[in-house]
């Protein structure tokens, strides 16, 4: 991982020095102010492209504001040229931008050189440390320091819990939620296949769909559902809301043999039909599919009362009833999936399923159930370690 670290300077030499020769030991690039000239000679434009480039910023700020530059751009919000310091502009730079932040501050009651502390050993007002350090606070979750081997262990651990956050977000998995069309009381018709096309053609198949029960489900569409899903792109969860809001997840193979159970429509269809359909595409395919099962459960175009017949409602107690252990009610509910934790990671992997259901309380989260696939994030981990490993040794 490629890490900024951004502080002022003289007050903070041993302390930056201890962070920055423990990350390049983990095997982290790490960029600092010590790459650079004098601190009054800093340029600014090379400090911020440096940001830029960076996956994190470590933020250590003592009593002392910095240097403040008489020029500088005048894009980045927050920060005013003449006005604002060279740190405060590193940090305003990758907020931007939308980077990984990790303010570590000294703590308050620590003791520390009068010097190095504005309003006490200069004539530098005190107020611009004060709002920057109060902002931190208030902004992100900050860590507390007192020496360079304190700074140095939490800034290791942090920037590993940055690691394995980006790992959690990139084994977040697409859930599929527009099929509605495969709710009850509608005759189906062949434009019921285009989602199903749509998802059997897509380079990457999501590997989930996402139902709502605020629409009316049968339990014949939801076999469906799970079938078609499994041979045509290989479906493995139903992640089931009601009203937005998580009820379970179950996995579609679970779905589709408990199912074939309770209808002897859904068993012809899963052992006559899914096996030996052809077709010259897939569009074809899926319109062949609904042609067979309408004329196995006697449905007449536009009339659903065949269906109704035999059908039973999908509600959460019912699937509790077919499903048993195999619908899963709880998931890990999180403040904000964008800003795990090491407790919520190892919540992750703790988990007793292969796709894990995250709800986070943020309250512009969508979609509102997130996935995690706990085997690929377990797999890109391990292989993450190794490599910082063989980094280390200089293997690799």
């Amino acid at each position: 991982m490629r890490v900024y670290i951004s502080s002022t300077y003289e007050d903070l030499i041993e302390f930056r020095t201890a962070a920055a020769q423990l990350l390049r030991q983990l095997g982290h690039e790490v960029i600092a102010m010590e790459d650079y000239v004098a601190e009054s000679s800093i340029p600014l434009n090379k400090v911020l492209k440096d940001v830029s480039s960076c996956d994190a910023l470590i933020s250590i700020a003592a009593w002392r504001y910095g240097y403040v530059p008489e020029t500088g751009p005048m894009d980045i919000p927050g920060a005013t040229p003449g006005v604002t310091s060279i740190t405060e502009y590193e940090y305003r730079k990758a907020l931007q931008e939308n980077k990984q932040i990790l303010p570590f501050l000294l703590e308050d009651r620590n003791s520390w050189p009068a010097p190095y502390i504005d309003g006490i050993g200069n004539h530098v007002s005190p107020e611009p440390i004060r709002s920057l350090r109060e902002e931190l606070r208030e902004q992100h979750l900050v860590c507390f320091f007192s020496s360079p081997d304190s700074l140095a262990r939490q800034v290791a651990v942090s920037i590993s819990s940055v690691g394995m956050r980006s790992e959690v977000q990139r084994q977040l998995v697409d859930i599929m939620g527009n099929i509605d069309f495969f709710t009850a009381n509608e005759y189906l018709t062949d434009s019921a296949t285009m989602p199903i096309v749509a998802l059997a053609e897509q380079s990457i198949r999501p590997p989930a769909v996402m139902i709502d029960l605020s629409n009316p489900w049968w339990s014949t569409r939801l076999y469906l559902l799970a079938a078609v899903g499994q041979e045509m792109w290989d479906l493995q969860r139903i992640v089931v809301l009601e009203n937005q809001t998580f009820a379970g997840i179950v996995s579609a193979v679970s779905v589709r043999r408990v199912l074939r159970r309770i209808h002897k429509e859904a068993e012809k269809f899963d052992v006559k039909v899914l096996p030996v359909v052809a077709g010259a595409d897939v569009r074809q395919i899926a319109d062949n599919y609904l042609l067979k099962w309408n004329s196995i459960i006697g449905a007449q175009p536009g009339d659903v009362s065949a269906e109704r017949n035999i059908a039973q409602n999908v509600t959460v107690p019912n699937l509790r009833l077919w499903l048993g252990e195999a619908f899963v009610e709880t998931p890990i509910t999180l403040e904000d999936v964008d800003a795990l934790s090491p407790i919520d990671i190892m919540r992750i992997m703790d988990y007793p399923n292969d796709f894990v259901p995250v709800v986070s309380r943020a309250n512009d989260s969508l979609p509102p159930v997130h996935l995690v696939n706990k085997r690929d994030l377990s797999d890109r981990l391990a292989r993450n370690s190794v490599a910082e490993m063989l980094d280390r040794l200089g293997t690799g």
